[in-house]
């Protein structure tokens, strides 16, 4: 079980794959946009999976 530092318990774990989203919500991708991150930094499938396995 994973426990954060206010001592609060999480039970899940919620992983975004990707931030190229084309819905263009105001909530995540405001009138004046965001930088997207480089794709050399992005996790691959095999990290996110080594994650998960770790939660």
């Amino acid at each position: 079980m994973l426990v954060d530092s206010f001592g609060r318990l999480h039970t899940y774990l919620r992983i975004s794959l990707t931030e190229r989203c084309n819905l263009r919500c105001q909530y995540c991708m405001p009138a004046e946009g965001v930088e997207l991150t480089p794709s050399p930094q992005l996790l691959t499938g095999t990290e996110i999976l080594r994650l998960a396995n770790l939660f």
